[in-house]
């Protein structure tokens, strides 16, 4: 997330998308970790789960980001 807000204070278009795009894949790279951690059993599958889908929805939504950023540019 810290590339998002550092995104904010992009110097073009095309930077701001940038840094969204790096946490696009700072969000998969989490998803990838807590599933793993999942697989592993270990922890709570409950609160792993929630925590899974709260990390599709972040990459979901910073990927309409990206999308509509792309579209008005």
């Amino acid at each position: 997330m810290a590339n998002l807000v550092e995104g904010n204070y992009a110097s073009s278009k095309k930077d701001f998308i940038n840094f969204v795009n790096h946490s696009v894949k700072s969000a998969h790279e989490t998803i990838y970790w807590l599933q793993l951690a999942k697989d592993l059993k270990l922890g709570d599958d409950s609160e792993i789960e929630k925590l899974l889908a709260e990390g599709v929805e972040i990459r979901k939504i910073l990927t309409t980001i990206i999308l509509n950023s792309k579209k008005n540019s």
